[in-house]
């Protein structure tokens, strides 16, 4: 396998990683044979039926080494942030279409000595950049919970602890949920998503 084989191979990895499937492999080979140091790719795509865009960016600092990934810009409406890809990891598509819709996703970061470590990561979409929006993120010493906060409503207790812990992984990738809880001894339809900010989860 030569070298841009395998460079094709690895980028493929981590478009499937981030959520782009397969559908942009055939056209990241052929830029990758017609660029010299850069390229970007574009990706209309929908999410919860709205319609999104995502344009790829891909780069390589030496022109006789590797295309590397190293950010997508995903833009939904009158929204837009580019979120920095390092070694093929970071926001996926799914998780972008999340933080854009103002909701906050619980994710592994990487801090500038390597460590890893777990945070809310969350972007305020009332103070905008040259990139999009400021992106807050949430440590452990801000004081947010998400089980604790749950626990807080005797309905979310009540629950099946299997269905309990699907609906705290639920909330940590961004996502939204409807489930039913029990409120005066009768079961409720609500809606739930976390918010890092305000140290809650709305249930509405």
């Amino acid at each position: 396998m030569g070298a841009q084989e395998i460079n094709h191979e690895f980028l493929c990895e981590d478009l499937k990683f981030l959520g782009y499937g397969d559908h942009l492999n055939m056209l990241v080979k052929m830029a990758m044979a017609a660029a010299k140091t850069q390229f970007d790719v574009g990706f209309p795509c929908q999410a919860e039926g709205l319609p999104m865009q995502a344009i790829l960016f891909f780069e390589k600092k030496d022109p006789e080494g590797f295309f590397f990934l190293t950010g997508h810009r995903l833009i939904l409406r009158d929204r837009s942030h580019h979120f920095a890809i390092v070694k093929g990891r970071g926001v996926t598509l799914k998780e972008g279409y999340h933080l854009l819709c103002g909701r906050a996703v619980f994710k592994e970061l990487r801090g500038r000595n390597g460590q890893k470590h777990q945070a809310w990561i969350q972007l305020d979409l009332n103070k905008g950049d040259g990139h999009g929006f400021k992106m807050n993120i949430y440590h452990e010493s801000y004081g947010f919970d998400l089980q604790a906060e749950l626990e807080k409503n005797s309905g979310f207790v009540s629950l099946d602890a299997s269905l309990r812990a699907k609906i705290q992984k639920v909330l940590e990738s961004g996502d939204y949920i409807d489930t039913y809880l029990r409120e005066d001894g009768e079961l409720k339809l609500v809606r739930m998503w976390a918010d890092p900010t305000k140290k809650m989860v709305h249930i509405v």
